[in-house]
């Protein structure tokens, strides 16, 4: 009874340390979705509606925000659209944000696994109901995570640029040319050294 204990507990080790699959695995997208939150999901705690002003680039980023925040009770509207005529749209805060950084890079681990960091860089403000300035701020936030290298390019997203790449693979001949050839130049580097010191020595 004991050795089937021990071997039920060693094959859950080895599934804890399996590779997830492509499908288990958050996507590029929905990471970059998920540092936009840790940034700004919390600024409009406070406000029960207000209007949204945001740049067009990363439009995946302002429909989970705006997703989020509709499933908290708030009240969007779009900054685009509702005018200061309209009723009430004067009397609403006005929340507004910029991406101006954001990129998906990878750091390798070993055992063909790599490290994921998804970066995002964003200014934001906040305007009252008075168009006084409440906040004007920024923030810069990077969450990674590790996944097998040969899901990173299932997880991409060919329609947005900053999710249409792929870890690093150097192949086999590079990774023994790379550091033969260091190795050659040291080695050329270290001789000419002791040669060229030797020629002096015997001039002298």
């Amino acid at each position: 009874m004991m050795p089937r204990i021990c071997l039920y507990l060693v094959l859950a080790v080895m599934a804890a340390f399996r590779p997830m699959s492509a499908t288990a695995q958050a996507s590029h997208v929905e990471r970059l979705q998920d540092a936009a939150r840790a940034c700004l999901g919390h600024i409009p705690d406070e406000l029960e509606s207000f209007r949204l002003s945001t740049d067009a680039r990363a439009p995946y980023i302002r429909s989970a925000l705006v997703s989020d925040w509709l499933a908290e009770g708030k009240t969007v509207y779009d900054d685009a659209i509702v005018r200061d005529a309209d009723e009430g749209a004067s009397d609403m805060a006005r929340f507004s944000y910029e991406t101006d950084a954001i990129e998906i890079s990878f750091d390798p681990v070993g055992g063909g696994v790599i490290l994921r960091h998804a970066t995002v860089g964003m200014s934001y403000g906040l305007t009252g109901a008075d168009a006084q300035v409440l906040i004007d701020s920024r923030c810069d936030q990077t969450l990674s995570d590790s996944l097998d290298a040969s899901l990173a390019k299932a997880l991409r997203d060919h329609r947005w640029p900053e999710t249409d790449v792929a870890p690093e693979n150097r192949s086999i001949m590079g990774k023994i040319v790379k550091p033969v050839v260091v190795l050659g130049a040291a080695a050329v580097g270290t001789w000419l050294f002791f040669n060229l010191r030797s020629e002096r020595a015997e001039d002298g």
